[in-house]
């Protein structure tokens, strides 16, 4: 049996917040002990960050990461964007798994590993990290997300963001990827 990994692509969505992918997100992509095989950022924002969004991005080039830039016009939100970007990872990356970031969080640099290692243990399609939450450098340990029910979607988020998705793209597609509709793929742009 092959046991060869299958591509890592990770996915950022960003709304008008380039000084976040310069200062958080992407130096923590370029940390990772297991980098990704490309880094696809989604712009949802505005024409005028999107030179200061390809800025950001130098430092992946500069890291030899693979990266690529997609603006998404059809319609601003979290999910659309989240779709439109995982659109192209399953054209360009048909077999990979894709790992979300949102573009404020960043990642320990054993998240991918840590990630794949459960995915490849478990034999799990998809795998929802914790999370925690950093704020003026106290640490803030997130919940256990535990059993993630379609109640719990209906009623709020249930401890899944973007940082936390690490799935199969083909099975991300299967389900016809984000739900617009959904509370728990729109909190930070309803926040925002």
């Amino acid at each position: 049996m092959n046991r060869k990994r299958p591509p890592i692509c990770a996915l950022i969505v960003s709304r008008n917040r380039p000084e976040f992918l310069t200062s958080v997100s992407i130096p923590s992509l370029v940390h990772q002990i297991l980098r990704p095989a490309v880094v696809v950022v989604v712009d949802d924002g505005d024409p005028p960050c999107r030179a200061a969004v390809r800025g950001a991005m130098r430092t992946l080039l500069a890291a030899g990461i693979q990266s690529r830039l997609l603006v998404h016009s059809r319609g601003h939100g979290l999910a659309k964007a989240w779709n439109h970007g995982l659109q192209w990872i399953a054209t360009h990356w048909p077999n990979s798994w894709c790992a979300g970031l949102d573009d404020d969080d960043e990642w320990l640099p054993s998240h991918l590993s840590s990630c794949w290692s459960k995915a490849l243990s478990a034999r799990a399609d998809i795998v929802i990290s914790g999370s925690d939450i950093v704020i003026d450098g106290a640490v803030k340990k997130g919940e256990d997300v535990g059993d993630i029910s379609v109640q719990s979607f209906l009623r709020g988020n249930p401890g899944f963001r973007g940082s936390t998705i690490f799935a199969r793209s083909r099975t991300l597609l299967a389900v016809d990827g984000m739900d617009p509709w959904l509370p728990s793929t729109n909190v930070v742009h309803l926040a925002t």
